[in-house]
């Protein structure tokens, strides 16, 4: 069985954003992934978290989706801020970005 951790990076603000979208994506891509075999994990960056506990969240999975808005083609403050404070996780998450380009440079994306 393979392991996914889900990142809820949604920043809500009241009245205006507050997450249903994010929130749907996570759901949906839950029940998929659930449905196909997967264990699954979630985090929410707008939680208290220990950063313990998601250093071993990020141990176990295999595959890691993060999911939150694009402002001004970046991620949310607060989810800059939980990449910021868990070290091992940037680590895993520039593997990651350096296998994804290397896979853009060898299967070129199309519009």
């Amino acid at each position: 069985m393979k392991n996914v951790l889900i990142i809820n990076g949604h920043q809500r603000y009241e009245n205006i954003a507050e997450g249903n979208l994010t929130r749907a994506y996570i759901d949906r891509a839950e029940s998929f992934l659930t449905a196909n075999g997967f264990a699954v994990q979630h985090s929410v960056v707008e939680s208290d978290y220990s950063i313990e506990e998601e250093v071993a969240k990020f141990d176990w999975a295999d595959y890691i989706i993060m999911q939150y808005p694009v402002y001004w083609m970046g991620v949310p403050w607060i989810t800059k801020k939980y990449i910021d404070e868990i070290e091992p996780i940037k680590i895993k998450l520039n593997s990651l970005l350096l296998i994804f380009i290397v896979h853009l440079i060898v299967h070129p994306l199309s519009f």
